[in-house]
C-alpha cells in the first residue's frame, strides 16, 4: 500500500552571523508550516520533520530529506514545504540560462537548488515528491521592518537584499561552490523520482505575507478548505491563481521535474495510493519546460525551488 510522507520547514529569521547581521525577520513562516503539518496530517500523511527557524539549518534539512529517501518506495509520496526567503547565487556549475542558481535561506546557510535535485535523486524509482515553496524569486532589497515593529497589517517581501547576499557570497562563495562541485547528480541528469513544484510565485517575482502567512499559502488554506477541494494539483494551482488578492504581484507557478509523469499535475491534491485521480477531472501533461497557468511571458520557472 503507497505511504505518504511529509517535511515542513519555516523560518521566521535566520542567523546573523552567517549573514553579515541580518537576521531577516518575518512574522508568518513558522505558522505558514504549522497549517501546512495540519494539512498533511488531515490528508493522512505521517509527519517526518517540522523544522522552524533555528532548527532549519541547511544539515538538519539535508538530513530529513535523506531520511525521506530511505523511506520512499514506488507509488510513494513526499510532501516537502518551505516558507521563508529566497536568494539567488551565481551559477556555479553553468547549468542556468539566466546564470543564476535559485537558493533556500536556511538558518545557517542557503541550499542551492541544484543540492536539491541532486538529494531528489536519492529517492527510489516511481517515488512522487511535492514541493510547496512559498518564497521570493528576486534578491530585491525591501524593507522588512525594524527590530520590535509591529508589521501587522504590512505586506513583506520574502527575500535576501542584495547587499546581504553579495556579502554573504563574498565569505561563504567558495564553500558554496565546493558544494556544487561535489554533486554527484546534476540538475539535468535523469533521475528516478517524478518531481511536483508548486510555487508561490514566478522566477522573476517576489512573493510577500501579511497577517501571519504568506500570500500563497493563505490562498492555498483557503482553498483546500480543510480537504473538502476535490481536485488535482492543476486545478489546485488554477484556484489559488483565483484566491489571491488582486494587487498582489505574484503568480504561483506549477512545475515538473524528474522522471516524466505526465498524470501527476492531474492526480487528485494531497492523495496517494488508491486516491490518486480526481474523477472529474482529464489527464494531460504538465509543462516540462515551462510552468503552467500564468500569463505565457510569465512562463520561464524551471526551479524546483523558488524564493520569497
Amino acid at each position: 500500500m503507497a505511504r505518504g510522507y511529509s517535511i515542513h520547514i519555516g523560518l521566521n529569521e535566520v542567523d546573523p552571523e552567517k549573514y553579515n547581521g541580518w537576521k531577516g525577520e518575518l512574522g508568518g513562516c513558522e505558522n505558514d508550516a504549522r497549517a501546512m503539518l495540519k494539512l498533511a496530517m488531515g490528508a493522512d500523511f505521517l509527519p517526518l520533520n517540522l523544522l522552524l527557524t533555528a532548527e532549519a539549518t541547511a544539515g538538519n534539512v539535508i538530513k530529513a530529506i535523506k531520511r525521506a529517501a530511505r523511506l520512499l518506495r514506488e507509488e510513494d509520496t513526499l510532501l516537502l514545504t518551505y516558507s521563508g526567503h529566497g536568494g539567488q547565487v551565481p551559477d556555479l556549475d553553468e547549468d542556468e540560462e539566466d546564470e543564476l542558481d535559485e537558493t533556500w535561506v536556511l538558518y545557517d546557510r542557503e541550499v542551492i537548488d541544484d543540492e536539491l535535485y541532486a538529494l531528489y535523486g536519492g529517492f527510489a524509482r516511481g517515488a512522487h515528491i511535492v514541493v510547496l515553496s512559498d518564497s521570493c524569486s528576486s534578491g530585491t532589497v525591501i524593507s522588512l521592518g525594524a527590530d520590535g515593529e509591529d508589521t501587522t497589517g504590512q505586506r513583506l517581501v520574502r527575500a535576501i537584499p542584495d547587499d546581504v547576499q553579495e556579502a554573504h557570497l563574498q565569505e561563504y562563495g567558495d564553500q558554496y561552490r565546493r558544494i556544487v562541485q561535489g554533486l554527484r547528480i546534476r540538475e539535468h541528469d535523469p533521475i528516478d523520482a517524478s518531481v511536483l513544484l508548486l510555487s508561490g510565485c514566478q522566477d522573476y517575482e517576489s512573493s510577500t505575507e501579511e497577517n501571519g502567512h504568506g500570500l500563497f499559502t493563505r490562498a492555498l488554506i483557503d482553498v483546500w478548505d480543510e480537504g473538502r477541494f476535490r481536485g488535482s494539483y492543476r486545478k489546485l494551482h488554477a484556484a489559488i491563481l483565483d484566491a489571491l488578492p488582486e494587487d498582489a504581484d505574484q503568480n504561483p507557478n506549477l512545475f515538473q521535474a524528474g522522471r516524466p509523469d505526465v498524470n501527476f499535475a492531474d492526480r487528485k491534491a494531497f492523495s496517494f495510493g488508491n486516491r490518486l485521480r480526481s474523477s472529474w477531472f482529464a489527464p494531460r501533461q504538465a509543462g516540462s519546460e515551462q510552468g503552467d497557468g500564468a500569463p505565457a511571458k510569465r512562463q520561464e520557472a524551471k526551479r524546483i525551488t523558488s524564493r520569497r
